[in-house]
């Protein structure tokens, strides 16, 4: 029976770290892909603010903003100026590094302990390849699931800080945070879209990892031996670039998963809103739920690529090879 590298094999058989220890660090692989996906996700969602803020205009108020991408553009920047572009952005910084450590720390947790146990290379190319689908999807879902009640707290902010600027703009994010606890109180108000938000985030993380990692490791395990070379003969460049153009079509595939539960989301925090997420669904209708998808197609195709290749390449630095392969 074949069986898999243990982690720290994993980790100390890497190129980089020999290059890099970071000793500091420890041996545990894990804390190393907390960090990259903390650092990938804090700093890939902060850049992509300005759309976020225009795309969620858009779903709370489509009739206001029902002339195009633009067109929200240049009523944001009117109506509230450039800083209107950055509106929850530390909120946003906040809560995507405790929620991208969280999805994907415990992705690889999850993940490699089963493959562990039976074996990595029975799951991905031998007599078990038929478990790796769903120990894809349970770990990616598992993970999410904690991600997601970090972040829950976060995006309530961020949410009321887009659409109440008057009275959320001016404050900082701790203030804003204890102002809702006090108003509305921490369940209420921290988790009351937490089940939108799980709606949300399941389905997009369970498709953009999946997705990812079968992209992946067809690239390196199924493409790349046609032509006679392995994951070996590429480069630290060309390897990344091999996690960009995964991570574009991981992010599109996620957006259209996700993306009725997103429009929900920010309905739910709506100033002045309490009617339940069924009461709304039915209100919008089917069509309702897509508003907004072309600007978040965008947003999150970008997001993905963007954020896989800081993931890989973060790894890199610290250490660990780049996702697929061997």
């Amino acid at each position: 029976m074949q069986t898999s590298q243990p982690p720290q094999a994993i980790l100390t058989s890497s190129k980089q770290q020999q290059q890099l220890p970071l000793t500091f660090l420890g041996d545990n692989l894990y804390v190393r892909y907390g960090i990259a996906g903390g650092l990938s996700a804090f700093s890939t969602h902060a850049i992509m603010v300005p759309l976020d803020v225009v795309k969620t205009r858009i779903q709370i108020e489509p009739t206001k903003y029902n002339k195009g991408m633009v067109s929200a553009f240049q009523t944001v920047l009117q109506q509230d100026g450039m800083k209107g572009l950055t509106l929850g952005f530390t909120a946003t910084a906040f809560g995507y590094f405790i929620q991208g450590a969280c999805k994907f720390g415990f992705f690889e947790v999850i993940k490699q302990g089963i493959m562990n146990r039976i074996g990595k290379e029975r799951v991905m190319s031998g007599d078990l390849k038929y478990l790796q689908f769903p120990i894809y999807v349970s770990a990616s879902a598992l993970a999410e699931a904690i991600g997601t009640v970090m972040l829950s707290p976060w995006e309530a902010i961020r949410i009321k800080t887009v659409n109440q600027p008057e009275k959320y703009g001016s404050m900082n994010v701790w203030r804003g945070l204890a102002t809702i606890a006090r108003e509305e109180g921490v369940l209420n108000g921290y988790f009351r879209g937490l089940v939108p938000i799980l709606l949300k985030q399941v389905p997009y993380t369970v498709t953009q990892l999946t997705v990812f990692s079968y992209a992946t490791e067809y690239f390196y395990r199924g493409l790349l031996p046609h032509f006679g070379k392995s994951k070996n003969d590429l480069n630290t460049s060309q390897q990344l670039n091999v996690s960009l153009v995964c991570g574009v079509i991981a992010g599109l595939t996620s957006a259209i998963a996700s993306h009725p539960a997103d429009t929900l989301l920010s309905l739910v925090n709506k100033p002045g809103e309490t009617r339940s997420v069924l009461e709304i669904l039915k209100s919008i209708g089917f069509r309702g739920v897509w508003a907004g998808i072309v600007p978040r197609c965008i947003m999150v195709s970008t997001l993905s690529a963007a954020m896989f290749l800081v993931y890989d390449g973060t790894k890199v630095f610290l250490g660990l090879p780049t996702t697929g392969g061997k």
